[in-house]
């Protein structure tokens, strides 16, 4: 892979990304692919500073990712990043992620955001002037997960720091939210893994919050998040070919 394609953002993998595996957590390769696609939106000219200009924000939406191998301490990441889908109300950025070390490919995604007007918090169809190549990835679309009732759970509060830009509930820390509620032989797991999200409805600093999660029969773990408002997020977590 050449590093010179103005479409590849790198990374490293830190001592604050791993478990005691030694390898990176997803969580951890969440943020980095999230913090990637930021960067190519603001180098494509439609960065947060340049909305707020507009009194508009971008609102991650929905996103399927896949985790083939989780890189080791102080491997080399580099994210590319293309446009995905396109319909003026959801723009989407195609990820894989390559271990520096190797250039193996060791994740793909598929990520859809939309621009909201800050007042209405309604979408803004928007035609956005891209020079970004658009092409598949190999990665389904991110699926619909259903609502549950029961499983595992645990409480509480937003606080500042979890909150983003828009004074929302960022949208890593549902992940962190949903890995928190997972048992180690979960965690600790090498094998492929799928993390699909659903992001429903704005969670403000201060809010209450129930965060819970069940697992299925196929293996697969559900996670939903709550607050008084209804259901904020829905996503899931399996082994990749078990969906």
């Amino acid at each position: 892979m050449s590093t010179t394609d103005t479409n590849i953002y790198c990374n490293s993998v830190q001592p604050d990304d791993i478990d005691l595996t030694g390898l990176s957590t997803i969580p951890a390769l969440y943020r980095k692919v999230i913090s990637a696609v930021g960067l190519n939106i603001k180098k494509e000219g439609y960065g947060i500073d340049v909305l707020a200009g507009r009194n508009q924000t971008w609102v991650l939406v929905r996103c399927g990712i896949e985790i083939l191998r989780r890189p080791k301490l102080y491997s080399d990441l580099y994210i590319s990043v293309w446009k995905g889908k396109d319909d003026a109300v959801c723009h989407g950025r195609n990820i894989e992620i390559y271990d520096g070390s190797s250039d193996e490919l060791i994740g793909s995604g598929v990520t859809d955001w939309c621009i909201l007007n800050k007042e209405s918090h309604r979408p803004v169809v928007s035609h956005l002037d891209s020079s970004l190549e658009s092409r598949l990835v190999d990665c389904k679309q991110p699926r619909r997960i259903t609502p549950f009732e029961g499983g595992k759970a645990m409480c509480g509060q937003v606080g500042y720091s979890e909150c983003d830009f828009n004074g929302h509930l960022n949208n890593c820390r549902y992940v962190d939210w949903f890995f928190n509620l997972l048992p180690e032989k979960v965690t600790s797991l090498t094998s492929c893994l799928r993390l699909d999200i659903n992001f429903k409805r704005e969670v403000l600093r201060g809010a209450d919050v129930i965060a819970s999660v069940r697992e299925a029969d196929n293996g697969q773990i559900d996670f939903c998040l709550r607050h008084s408002c209804g259901i904020a997020c829905l996503a899931s977590l399996s082994r990749v070919g078990c969906i």
